[in-house]
């Protein structure tokens, strides 16, 4: 994941819990709600870029073994 998603998805985080907390506040419950939503939208990107960054990080342990079995090495 690269640096300005994680700030980005960090960001909209916050602004969900804010925005939910102002729902909360002024009894509004479709303002609490979308807020609500927008953490977990943002929740959902930052375990989706997790993944990604994972698949990659194993691909290149893959890559890495790979080529020391064919060079021979252990």
């Amino acid at each position: 994941m690269g640096l300005g998603d994680k700030i980005k998805n960090q960001a909209d985080k916050l602004a969900g819990q804010a925005q939910e907390a102002f729902g909360k506040v002024t009894g509004n419950e479709k303002v609490e709600a979308e807020g609500e939503a927008k953490q977990a939208k943002a929740e959902a990107a930052q375990a989706a870029e997790a993944v990604k960054d994972k698949a990659a990080e194993v691909g290149h342990q893959v890559k890495d073994k790979a080529n020391d079995l064919l060079n021979g090495d252990k």
